[in-house]
């Protein structure tokens, strides 16, 4: 993430420590292990990571017994989300840049699957994203790459 005075500087100080977490585990782990996780490794502790979080959700939902309560459904949504800052920076995938493509070509695809006289909304978000891509307004990012993901079509 970078600051674009457009939208405001958003989550920078978040990613660095996100980034100084994950320069820890490296530490810990060639400590301990004389070797990092790979990003394969990353992506699995994530998975596991969503299974925890599956878990406080039912039982947010009254649907199974977990020790721990809203502080651990706090917990393990922020582990989440750390893990995906982590793979995009592992990936190099500036994380602004496809969040904002997504939900515009989301946005814009659930659009045209409503009925025209329900009132759809346009999709929050830059006018023309692909012109402010081109123009270099979106895309730099001092802890990801400056080179934006592809687009991918919407479902």
């Amino acid at each position: 993430m970078r600051f674009n005075p457009d939208y405001g500087e958003l989550w920078f100080d978040e990613l660095q420590q996100a980034m100084r977490v994950h320069d820890l585990y490296d530490q810990l782990n060639l400590h301990q292990r004389g070797r990092v996780w790979t990003r394969e490794e990353f992506m699995l502790g994530f998975v596991g990571d969503v299974g925890d979080l599956a878990k406080l959700v039912m039982a947010e939902e009254g649907a199974r017994e977990v020790p721990g309560g809203r502080a651990a459904l706090e917990h393990e949504l922020a582990d989440c989300l750390w893990s995906v800052l982590i793979l995009a920076h592992r990936y190099d995938v500036d994380l602004e840049v496809a969040f904002r493509r997504t939900m515009a070509e989301l946005g814009t695809a659930i659009n045209t699957r409503l009925p025209k006289n329900e009132g759809a909304v346009a999709p929050a978000g830059p006018a023309n994203l692909e012109d402010e891509l081109r123009e270099g307004a979106i895309g730099q990012s001092s802890l990801c790459s400056d080179v934006a993901p592809k687009a991918t079509p919407p479902p």
